[in-house]
């Protein structure tokens, strides 16, 4: 049996699984071809396993407990790292949100577009949830020009949203 030769390739799997975790599952089709592909997944670890007790065949089984067990390793790394990105996220908006609340103490309205804010630059405007790929924070503001929320998107369908009422985070799907 030379099952220890896959393992490389499994974990080269579980490198690549995670970076389309974080990177690329903002979108709700992709998202949830994402969830649908790891629940068969799991079927088919399962079959492995099952299938090894009646084969007897311990590569079967070998098989099934390495993709059960990088879908674990999948979803922790990916919780974990969208968890620090979104904190991140968070902090880094602190300068916007600064620059909002300065703009609006001296003009006594809040901006149209949050690209008219002076000292954000364009780098400030994008947030920490991508890898390779920029996500920029999205500026709404209310129509009594009293309030207004920041919010920028975090994978599997959630929102992180600012408002300039309450001062805090939301985070909602």
């Amino acid at each position: 049996m030379n099952f220890f030769k896959y393992i490389p390739l499994y974990l080269f799997a579980i490198l690549i699984v995670v970076y389309i975790n974080i990177e690329l599952s903002n979108g709700f089709i992709f998202a949830a071809v994402l969830g649908l592909t790891q629940i068969v997944l799991c079927f088919i670890g399962l079959g492995f396993i099952l299938f090894s007790n009646f084969n007897k065949r311990k590569i079967f089984f070998y098989n099934g407990f390495c993709i059960i067990g990088s879908l674990v390793v999948i979803g922790f790394i990916s919780g974990f790292a969208i968890n620090r990105k979104t904190e991140a996220s968070m902090k880094k908006a602190k300068v916007i949100i600064e620059a909002l609340d300065h703009y609006k103490e001296g003009k006594g309205f809040y901006p149209n577009m949050i690209d008219d804010l002076e000292n954000v630059t364009g780098k400030d405007l994008n947030t920490k949830m991508g890898i390779f790929l920029d996500r920029k924070y999205q500026y709404h503001k209310n129509d009594n020009n009293k309030e207004y929320s920041l919010t920028f998107s975090i994978p599997a369908w959630m929102l992180a949203t600012y408002s300039s009422e309450t001062k805090t985070w939301v985070i909602d799907d």
